[in-house]
Parts: C-alpha cells; structure tokens; sequence
C-alpha cells in the first residue's frame, strides 16, 4: 500500500522532498511521529492500520479543536495531519477502485453499478471510466464527472434516463430550423450516436507540428449546404487545398477593401439598393477583408457537427469558373485536420453553432483548451482511443422506448468488427449505423428505485453487474463519542430485517462528518426523509430501525374529537418529527447501544 501512496502522492505534491516528508510521517521512519501514534492508540506504521476509520478519527483528533491539535500545530508545520489527509484521500480512492473490478476485469464492454442510495455509485463510475481510459492504474483522479470530460476530451459523455427521455433524445430525432420565414427540418444525433461517431472518427489528414493560437483568429465557416446536397463544395476545397464562400454571386470583388464599397458593387451589379444590414454583404467583407492570413477557420457540417480545421495561406481571389454558378469566392488554405465522420460540435463548442455561413468564434463559444488540444502534434494510431459513455439511472428510463432496435446492437459480439456484428439503418437519417467495439457503456441503478429483479430482461442480459453496498468502514469509529460505523452497521440490519437490503443507507450520507452538528443535519436532511420514503406512513417500522432513540427523533401525537359523526374515528394516532438541532451524542448512541 506504500508503494502504490508513493505514486499517487508524486502527482499531487511539487517536489520528491515533500513525497518523502509526508511518508516519513505515517511509515514508522521517523520514531518521534512513530512513538506519538503508538502512544494515542494508532499503529506506529500508518500503512499497518487496516481500520480507515479509526485512521479517519485519529485525523480528526488532530485539526478543528481535537486534542491533539496542539502537538500537531507545534510539529513541522502541522506535517502528520496534511500527510494523513493525502492518505485518507487516496485510501478512499483505492477502496472505489477496487470495488468496481480489478484492471484485468475491465474489457467488459457494457457494465451497470447497482445498489442502495449513498453508495457511491456516481462516483464510482469516474474510477472505473479512468481504468478503461488509462493502461494502468491512474495516479491522479478527477473528482467529478466534469473533471473526467476535460481530462478525456472526447473520450467521455454522461446523459442521465428518466421517464421522459426517448430515441429522439438518446440516438437520432428531427428538429426544425429557421432560416428567415423558411423553416426546414434537419436530422439532429443524440449523445448516443455522437459518442459512437467519435469513438470510430479518424483523422483523415494531419500536419504534424503542434498548431499554436496566439495571435490568430477562429472562425466558423460553412462549405456549401449539408441540407441542400451541395456536399461537392467541401469535397473540391478539400482536393484543391482552399475554401470557397457561396455568398457574393458571381462578383468579383478584388480590389474592394471594405465593406462600403463591397456593398456598391454588389447594389449596383444586382441593380437594386441593398439594405445597410445586408448578410451577403457582410459575409463577403468578411471572408475577403478581415479574415487575415494565418487565421483558422472551423469547418462545420451543419449546425450539430465540424469536419474539418484549416489555416488560411492566401489572399482573397476570385475563382474564374464559367461553367459554375455561386461559389466564386476563394482563400487558399492549408487543411491541418480533417474527419471522418464529423465530429459533434460539443468536443470543442461550449455553445450551439449558428446557421451564419462565415462568423468570428470567440471564448465562451469555442473551448480554446479543448481545441487547442485538438490542434496538438498528432501521432499517427491504428488502435482505437478507448470512449466511454455513463448512464446514470439508467433503470428509471423505458429501456425499449430509448434504444429500440438498437438494444441488440451494444451486445459486445454484435459490435462492429466482430464476425457477428450487425448493422442497421437509422429511421430518420436513413444512414446505416452500428456500434463500435471501443465504446464501454456504464450504467448506474439506484435499487431504491427499482429492483433488479423487475429491470428489463433484454438489458440485463447484455450487461455485468457490479453490486455497490454499504462500506461501513469508510465511516469513522467515533465522532465525539458516538461511533458511526457501529450505528450504521446496525440500522442497515434492521432495514434489511424489515425490509430488504436493496433500501438499506449507503455509507456516503455518513463521510465527512467533522463534529455532531454535521450528524445532526446527516440525519435530518438525508436519512430521516428517506426512511420516511422507505417506509411511507409506517411509523412503528421507523421508530424500530431507530431503535431506543426514535422518541428523540419522532413524537407521538393524539387528535381526540376531530368528528362530529359518530362513525368517524374520533381518536387518531400520528408521529411528528421532531427539532433535532439540539440532539445530544447520547441520542445517537441510543440507536446502536443495548445490542
């Protein structure tokens, strides 16, 4: 376990003296740090100890208060404490590691964490998703699914089921647009079918220098009308290394170096007075005046997607074509990156594209670190970038609802690349589609919700399940007094007695407590109203998982008289929760002590 803080601790701190200093200060080395644990009921080797909690409450006798905080402020700047955090949090870490598998379990394709409320399965699905995108165990660990995003840009997405999400939302549905008073309608992916298109897109062509930004413009830029079969126009920019815009007619506009002048051209050739505002106008100016060489321009594939990045080499031409009409105006480029299929817009997009043809893309539309990260000196691969997609509460959605047809198509045999793949044609966008083998599916399910014996037979079938119970001990053995572990370890029991163990408390509601006012709000914001849930309007149930403290937390109230029909219950019996901000430690020990 050493070893494995050691690595771990060298991604957190700057320095290998530091790594050294704080593992000096749990491993025994140091025999002040060593004889002062011993002395106050911890191993003398940190590493030793196998109860995190008793580690966890030896923590906190040292900082807010303890009393031992003293000594620690007084000893090389309060060293054991910050050492003992690091490895509380790396304890934690590990211990979620290797509840969700082993390493060498981690090719399952499609794998769902099911338990009880509070078990960590949220936060559990960051640890195994970093086991499936690194080679080897990380030192480093987000600490949030965002985290997770930006660390794996493009790698990761996370969509949360219920009631009311469909195939329209998950895999592919139509959405109207508006263009002025034309309104079409335009197939729009889900974050299904984006994550499997990204998790197959291959960079088609690359330079192979690192691209920087500074001192560059970005811009958006459409080559021809996805929705209008005008697909040609970015397959001849492509060949002929320059991008061409389809504002402009058949004018040329050399020489006109700004926008006053471009739109006289344009009124007086069209033979019409223009208004001041006007779009053609504007995107001609653009695209020939203030566009500057050196510039990058993004390639989108309608509103949703991008395909290609290149860099603007040329100045402002005029392409003599007389077999065409549109699409005469020309800027060389130099194409730095092109994909295949497109890539969704939210890898580099922080908002939706506009249907502009040509427009500046600035931060807070474009993601500069995510872009540039795109842009970095790319190394040519024929293995695959493992994806991962999670679904969390992935039992609260209707299962045939969202996927359809393509339940039978996440099966990992049915992959594509496998001798049995299958392939099918999406309804709206009629292109044919298939899932690919480096996209790893996981799931969370909240038994509280449903049971695993009621979740649809065709997805059980076709996923690994990984039960997340209670750890009782990631919570500590005494906080002032009250010994948390023992009191969770027995109200789950009588959950269990009197329920099932699918509803009994997940040890997170019991984490990071510092003192009894943070037990007290544990209790009143978190456990009481999910035993109130639990065991809907069965009070005695409640008062029997409390066990000789439930008078403290619950009150019995008697209405007499309420009715002045003779048949009506005229004495009735209910239970009021009580003001808990003042419970006492005693109360608490009340639930667990006596057994």
């Amino acid at each position: 376990m050493e070893e494995l803080f050691r690595e771990w601790l060298s991604t957190q701190l700057q320095t290998a003296g530091a790594v050294s200093s704080y593992l000096r200060a749990l491993n025994g080395n140091d025999l002040e740090y060593a004889d002062f644990r011993l002395q106050n009921g911890l191993e003398q080797n940190v590493f030793d100890e196998q109860n995190i909690g008793t580690l966890d409450s030896f923590y906190q006798r040292l900082v807010r208060g303890g009393d031992l905080a003293g000594w620690n402020a007084e000893h090389d700047n309060r060293r054991l404490s910050a050492a003992l955090r690091q490895y509380l949090d790396f304890y934690q870490y590990y211990k979620a590691t290797q509840n969700v598998g082993s390493l060498n379990d981690k090719k399952a394709l499609n794998k769902i964490l099911y338990g009880p409320p509070g078990t960590g399965k949220t936060f559990s699905t960051i640890d195994l998703a970093v086991s499936i995108l690194e080679s080897s165990l990380p030192t480093t660990r987000p600490r949030s699914i965002q985290e997770l995003k930006q660390a794996y840009p493009g790698q990761v997405e996370f969509v949360t089921f219920h009631q009311s999400f469909s195939y329209e939302d998950f895999v592919e549905g139509i959405q109207a647009k508006t263009d002025g008073e034309k309104i079409s309608y335009e197939v729009v992916d889900g974050i299904f079918k984006q994550i499997c298109q990204t998790a197959v897109s291959k960079v088609e062509s690359a330079t192979s220098e690192n691209i920087s930004l500074t001192n560059r413009k970005v811009w958006k830029m459409s080559l021809g009308n996805t929705l209008q079969d005008e697909d040609f126009i970015y397959e001849e920019c492509l060949e002929n290394d320059y991008v061409l815009l389809g504002w402009g007619y058949d004018f040329d506009f050399s020489g006109l170096d700004n926008r006053l002048k471009i739109h006289e051209k344009m009124s007086k050739s069209l033979g019409e007075k223009l208004d001041n505002n006007n779009y053609a106008v504007t995107s001609v100016n653009v695209f020939k005046n203030i566009m500057q060489t050196g510039d990058l321009i993004v390639v989108s594939d309608g509103n949703s997607k991008f395909r290609a990045i290149a860099e603007v080499t040329g100045e402002y031409e005029f392409l003599e074509d007389d077999s065409r009409s549109g699409f005469k105006q020309k800027r060389n480029v130099k194409w730095l990156r092109t994909f295949s299929p497109s890539l969704p817009a939210n890898r580099i997009f922080d908002k939706s594209l506009s249907q502009m043809t040509i427009y500046q893309l600035k931060p807070g539309t474009l993601n500069v670190d995510r872009f540039q990260s795109l842009l970095s000196k790319h190394e040519p691969s024929d293995k695959p970038k493992p994806h991962v997609l999670i679904i969390d509460e992935i039992n609260r959605g209707n299962i045939s609802r969202i996927l359809g047809e393509l339940i039978t198509l996440i099966e990992p045999s049915k992959r594509s690349g496998n001798p049995e793949a299958i392939e099918v044609t999406l309804p709206y966008s009629k292109t044919p589609f298939s899932v690919p083998n480096n996209l790893y599916i996981i799931g969370t399910m909240n038994t509280a919700d449903r049971s695993l014996a009621l979740m649809d037979t065709a997805l059980r079938r076709r996923f690994d399940f990984i039960e997340m119970m209670p750890q009782s001990d990631l919570v500590t053995e005494n906080l002032d007094g009250v010994n948390v572990r023992q009191m969770l370890n027995v109200m789950n029991q009588r959950i269990e007695a009197l329920y099932d163990r699918e509803h009994t408390l997940g040890h997170a509601f019991l984490m990071n407590l510092n003192n009894l006012d943070d037990l007290r709000n544990a209790f009143k914001n978190k456990i009481l109203p999910l035993l109130e849930e639990y065991f809907y309007d069965d009070w005695q149930k409640i008062r029997w998982v409390l066990g000789a403290a439930a008078d403290n937390f619950y009150q019995r109230q008697t209405f007499n008289n309420l009715f002045t029909d003779t048949e009506a219950p005229n004495t009735t019996e209910k239970f009021q929760r009580t003001g808990i901000d003042g419970l006492d430690e005693d109360v608490f020990k009340a639930i667990y002590q006596g057994l």
